[in-house]
């Protein structure tokens, strides 16, 4: 890790040495016989989700459709993307949502890093009454001193850092940005070996850690593991319906999410295998 950030940096060379990682911690956990997370350390049994997905180009009666179906599948936490050309559409779409998942179900939005800081400020201002658990991503993500002087501003959690790949970047998140919620990608931060160092760096600080990454069953799952074995876990991304060919193709196992849980694989390793012979039917 050392050797390969000092020559490119993060991006996709760190992207690499997670996959790496996450197969070498799920190797020593099969060849011990454990889960994964009995071989780092098992601190909870389960970890609460919340249904997401990519929806900012939806249509308002397709995108009730959708949290329709999230509050039918059981889900007690869900989350919508926000950064439509006018703020009054924001504010139609999160009240929408916000009468249909009821008062006790968790609500957090996704801004994607489309604000800059004033107009995050607006938007904290004027969709905080919709009860909002967190804000996410609202500005770029290397602007630590927007982050800190929106966090002054608002009461509104403010989360952050799936797209940083070094320890350095999460403290200046955490320590100049003022996140309230630490937001980690194991793929893209290096790995399970990473993602523990980071978690502890926000346990230190008091902060609780959710992941980043939703495409595969095989992500979720590691950050299943991730999120069982460290003690400030708040909750796991889950895409509620993303189920496409490719997704459901390439594990033999699959995931499903029942009131607001996902249920740890207990196999060897990661517990999910690569269906190797539906792989080969998607090479290009």
């Amino acid at each position: 890790m050392r050797h390969k950030l000092r020559e490119s940096g993060g991006g996709i060379s760190t992207l690499a040495m997670a996959a790496i990682d996450i197969g070498l911690w799920d190797r020593e956990a099969r060849i011990a016989g454990l889960s994964l997370t009995d071989l780092i350390g098992r601190q909870r049994e389960t970890t609460a989700v919340y249904g997401s997905g990519v929806n900012r180009h939806l249509a308002l009666d397709e995108l009730s459709e959708q949290v329709h179906r999230w509050v039918e599948a059981g889900h007690t936490a869900v989350k919508i993307k926000v950064g439509q050309p006018s703020l009054d559409e924001d504010v139609e779409r999160v009240a929408t949502v916000r009468r249909i998942i009821g008062p006790h179900r968790l609500l957090m939005i996704d801004a994607n890093q489309l604000w800059d800081l004033p107009t995050a400020r607006r938007a904290a201002r004027v969709l905080s009454p919709f009860d909002i658990f967190w804000l996410e991503e609202p500005l770029r993500p290397d602007d630590y001193d927007g982050y800190r002087k929106l966090a002054e501003a608002t009461e509104v959690r403010i989360a952050a850092g799936e797209e940083e790949s070094s320890r350095l970047a999460y403290l200046e998140l955490m320590d100049r940005g003022r996140i309230d919620v630490v937001q980690v990608d194991l793929t893209r931060c290096g790995g399970f070996t990473e993602a523990m160092k980071i978690a502890a760096l926000a346990w230190d600080r008091g902060l609780p850690v959710a992941n980043h990454g939703f495409t595969t069953y095989i992500n979720v799952t590691a950050a299943l593991h991730w999120l069982n074995s460290i003690p400030n876990t708040l909750i796991c991304e889950f895409v509620a319906e993303e189920e496409t060919n490719l997704r459901e193709s390439i594990t033999r196992q699959k995931l499903r999410a029942r009131d607001g849980y996902l249920e740890i694989p207990q196999e060897p390793g990661l517990g999910i295998d690569v269906d190797w012979d539906a792989i080969a039917k998607f090479r290009v």
